[in-house]
Formats: structure tokens, sequence, C-alpha cells
């Protein structure tokens, strides 16, 4: 008894000590500054043409700029002379933000012209794959999915470039919040499952006095958009009934729901999930949100 007791003592101590986020897409652009002068330097180097379309002749493109206080955002919509077009994103984050430059294709397809020039006109995209969308060029201005693209000078089409989009944004590693309590820990193990999109890190940490900390951090492709997000899932506590941390059986204790976790050279399968034990010289370092 006096063990549980001390336990929730400590977690509500943990608790009240975290510190976390977790960030949903990051859509937030700030004030639109639309720029027509065709030899403004924030869209000739800052439009990403893709490298995948390097070979093609561009025959009108447009670009549409924004920032925020953290980055710089240019997309450009490139219609080619083959009747394929691409539309892409390239984001610029300050220093203080931390997040590498960002290069990726949100849309392409084919388009038709329906009427007009590439000034004054009317088209249609058919997307890969996918429906049709009508777009209107007026002026030079091209509106399309809520976004006004202006006209630029086909003598500075950017270089090609690589995308990035399947690279993944920040540091990937398990998360270990910041405590303002001494903690030694006896043992810990981490699970990691990856999607097109997304990796996904649960881990575990055991300490010598039977307290269990259960953290999650999720990473997300530069295609995706989205921070990566950290979480304490939870704060409860462990009882070994047989064995230890490399081969044993012990009962987790996690949202007051007990869970009998097997443990088989380092392999702890509980919940439906197999975490692998790790070497705790190599326990995180904790990380301050």
């Amino acid at each position: 008894m006096k063990t549980t007791r001390f336990i929730s003592i400590i977690a509500a101590a943990v608790l009240l000590s975290l510190s976390y986020t977790s960030c949903d897409k990051d859509d937030t652009e700030g004030t639109q500054q639309q720029q027509n002068n065709d030899n403004d330097s924030t869209y000739i180097s800052g439009a990403f043409l893709p490298d995948t379309y390097a070979n093609k002749t561009v025959v009108a493109w447009y670009t549409a700029y924004s920032e925020a206080d953290y980055k710089k955002k240019v997309e450009a919509v490139f219609l080619f002379t083959d009747s394929t077009f691409a539309v892409t994103k390239s984001k610029v984050y300050t220093e203080e933000d931390g997040r590498d430059p960002s290069r990726v294709v949100m849309y392409e397809g084919k388009y038709e012209v329906s009427q007009g020039d590439f000034s004054n006109g009317i088209f249609q995209f058919r997307f890969t794959p996918g429906s049709s969308f009508d777009v209107e060029v007026t002026d030079g201005y091209l509106s399309f999915m809520g976004q006004t693209y202006t006209k630029k000078n086909n003598a500075n089409v950017p270089a090609a470039a690589k995308s990035t989009e399947n690279e993944f944004i920040g540091t990937i590693q398990p998360y270990m919040p910041v405590l303002n309590l001494e903690i030694s820990f006896a043992a810990w193990y981490t699970c990691t499952t990856q999607q097109d999109n997304r990796i996904k890190i649960d881990a575990i940490y055991f300490s010598t006095d039977s307290l269990m900390l259960y953290t999650r951090s999720r990473f997300y492709t530069q295609k995706d958009g989205r921070k990566p997000s950290y979480e304490v899932v939870d704060i409860g506590k462990y009882k070994f009934t047989e064995g230890d941390y490399t081969t044993g059986k012990a009962i987790l204790t996690i949202s007051t729901i007990d869970y009998d976790a097997i443990i088989d050279d380092g392999q702890m399968s509980v919940m439906n999930l197999v975490f692998s034990k790790q070497d705790i010289d190599t326990i995180p370092e904790p990380m301050k949100l």
C-alpha cells in the first residue's frame, strides 16, 4: 500500500513538471505579400521546379509568395509544352524555427486550354490521378484552389531541384521529457512504426523504484508538413513477477489498467506491440519543448 502511494506521489510530481506539444498541420501562413516584379529574387530563387521535369519546356509559370515570422513560402504553377503541369511549394524557415528548407510537389497532371491564352484564358487541369478542375487566368493572375498566382517571365524559370517531400522533419528520436525530479532508470525500450508519411516511436522507461514512464513521439515528411509532436502517454508503475529486464514477466499499470508484459531476450511484448530493449547508456537527453 505504501509503495502504491509513493508511486502516485511521484507520478503527480512528474506530471506537474512536464511540458509537451502536439502540432497540427502547419497552415498558418501570415500576411500575403503578392509580388508582381518578374525580377524579384524571392520568386526566382524560391520557386521549386522538380528535377523530374528538368527535360521539359515551360510554356508559362506563375507564383504566389507568403511570409510569416518563421518562414517564407513560394507556391508555383508550371505549365509545360507537352500539356503537363505541376504545382509545387517551397518553404524556407528561420534559424529559430530550425527546420530545413522544404520542396514538395502538391499536384500534377495534364491541362487543356479551353479558351484564350496563358495571360487571359480558361484551362482545365486533370489531376493524376483523380478529378478535373477549371482554372482561370485574368491579366496574368491565375486562380487555383483559393490561391492567386502571378504570371512570371519565362526567361526566369528556376533551375530544377530535387524534392524533399520524403524527408522527415526534425531529429527522429524517442521522447524523454524534462523532469524536476532525480529519477534513476534501470531499463528502457522502444517500438518504432513507420507509414508513408509518419514515423512513430513509443518508449517505455523503467525506473529503479518501480516507476514507469511511457512517451510517444511522431515525425512527419516534408510533404505532410506537420512539425514533430511529443507526448507523455502515461506515468504508471511496473512489477516483475518473474525474471528481469532482459528475460522475464512483468505487470505494467497504464492508465489504471494492468497489462501483462513478456520479455524474451530483450523483446518486450505488451499491448499488442513489441518493444526492443535499448542500451541504458543511450537513454535520450531530456527535451525541453
